[in-house]
Parts: structure tokens; sequence; C-alpha cells
């Protein structure tokens, strides 16, 4: 009895034990992977990266890490399909945050009246950045959404995100091709 006992107790650790040591999806992968912007979570974002992940959206200075809380305190997503093949898969997802096309309308009138105030340059960018996270949070209800494909790579047995402008478009609200368009503007 005593070595039926034992047996079958060791079953149940071997299948346990199996069943523990299986990896996570590709979802759950972008899931753990954008959820970690909308928190903030640096370290998330690069263990989920497929590219070293430098922090400078996120990063602490000049109150650049306020700024990002409030670009991203709103972004929400939907998973909407997944397709795995061997090491790569591609998840479709369905990403919505505040307009930034209305932020940044906002954001400009406001700030157009501070060029002539003769603040000095450290004031002025206090004083931009107050604004631009006073347009965020005065036009949070007014948001974009973009569906966008990710691919993943499998790395050493974990799902890893490729980024692109694509996505972080769609994660911030399309302020990213707006910057791409006005740096294009002045460039000619």
């Amino acid at each position: 009895m005593k070595k039926r006992f034992i047996i079958l107790l060791s079953v149940i650790f071997l299948f346990g034990a199996s069943a523990c040591g299986s990896k996570e999806s590709p979802e759950t992968a972008v899931t753990n992977y954008l959820n970690a912007f909308n928190t903030l979570d640096t370290e998330t974002i690069s263990l989920y990266s497929s590219e070293e992940y430098t922090g400078e959206l996120l990063n602490d200075e000049s109150g650049s890490a306020a700024l990002s809380k409030e670009m991203l305190q709103n972004m929400s997503f939907e998973i909407l399909s997944s397709e795995e093949k061997g090491d790569t898969a591609t998840v479709t997802v369905s990403i919505t945050n505040t307009d930034a096309a209305i932020v940044l309308s906002e954001y400009v009138s406001s700030a157009f009246g501070l060029i002539f105030s003769g603040l000095s340059e450290e004031e002025m960018d206090a004083k931009m950045t107050e604004l631009l996270a006073a347009a965020f949070e005065n036009n949070k209800e007014s948001t974009v959404t973009n569906e966008v494909t990710l691919s993943l790579s499998k790395e050493n047995d974990q799902w890893k995100v490729l980024p692109d402008e694509e996505m972080l478009d769609a994660i911030l609200g399309g302020m990213y091709s707006i910057a791409e368009s006005m740096s294009n503007a002045f460039s000619e």
C-alpha cells in the first residue's frame, strides 16, 4: 500500500512539474509588454523587447517620466489574434490612447503665448512640459485606436517583441508620426 502511494505521489509530482515548466504564449508576452508601458516598468519592457531598450521615453530626467506617465496612462489594448510558427509569431492588437493630434493642437495654442514671455530657458522648459502635461490631461477622453500587428521571436525560450515605428506610434496615440512629419518638414 505504501509503495502504491509513493508511485501515485510521484506520478502526480511529475505531471505537476511538467505543467509548471510550460512557457508563456506570444499573447501573454505581448500583454506583459504593453502593460509595462502603462506602469512605466522599464525592466519588464526590456525583458520582453528583442532590442536593447534604453528607456529614453520613460527616463526620469527633466520631468520626462511624469510626462511619459501622462502620455501612457490612458493607453489600453485588446489582443485580436495571433499566429505562431516555430520560433516566430505575430500578434494583432488594437491599441487605444489619447489622440496626440488633439493634444498637440491645444499645446501649440497654449505654448505660442510663451514665445515672447521673457522666461529663462530653464523656466521655459518647465512651463512647456507643464503645458504639454495639461494638454494630455484636458484631452484624455479624445482617443484614437490603431490596429497593429506585432512580430515576435523566441530567444532562449522566451518570446520577445520586435518593436517598430507603427507599434510606437499606436502606443503614443500618433505622437511618433506627428514628430516624424514635423522633423521631415523642418529638414526640407
